[in-house]
């Protein structure tokens, strides 16, 4: 999978190609809004059917991450980025 810096945090060519594949397959709704300073942003929303017993074992690090603020996802989205582009900690 390709990830790339963007201004706005890392963007995967990858994850964005899923994303498009869940939609088409009605297991997720994207939704873009726009921001208070006019750029858009996307809310993706998944389906009651989307859920797969797979994500079990990952369900108390999912809470963690809904509870979470947007702002420290991306920060660790970022930091993991640099990391996987070979920068120091």
């Amino acid at each position: 999978m390709t990830t790339c810096f963007f201004f706005y945090g890392p963007y995967s060519e990858g994850l964005r190609s899923d994303l498009g594949l869940l939609e088409v397959l009605g297991l997720i709704d994207e939704t873009e809004s726009l921001s208070a300073n006019g750029s858009s942003y996307f809310t993706v929303t998944a389906r009651p059917e989307a859920r797969l017993s797979a994500l079990d074992p990952f369900a108390d690090q999912i809470k963690i991450m809904e509870s979470s603020e947007a702002v420290a996802l991306e920060l660790a989205a970022t930091y993991d980025t640099f990391r996987e582009l070979g920068s120091d900690h």
